[in-house]
């Protein structure tokens, strides 16, 4: 027969143990975010590639055909 300082004592113990998991899995999240954040600025800056080159040698091209 389990005591109740028994019943006590697995009831912490497994508080404890899904207080750890808990704090693992926002770990994990946390970590998540930071990648998913990471890849967006890098997409974000190739964008920026992606528009802006086109953009200047557009400008290039008017340039060089305005100017002569």
């Amino acid at each position: 027969m389990v005591t109740s300082e028994e019943r006590i004592s697995l009831l912490e113990r497994d508080i404890d143990n899904e207080q750890e998991w808990r704090r693992e899995l926002t770990q994990e999240m946390r970590a998540g975010f930071e990648r998913v954040e990471a890849r967006i600025d890098t997409l974000e800056n190739n964008q920026r590639w992606l528009i802006g080159l086109p953009v200047a040698i557009l400008i290039a091209i008017i340039a060089s055909n305005w100017l002569g």
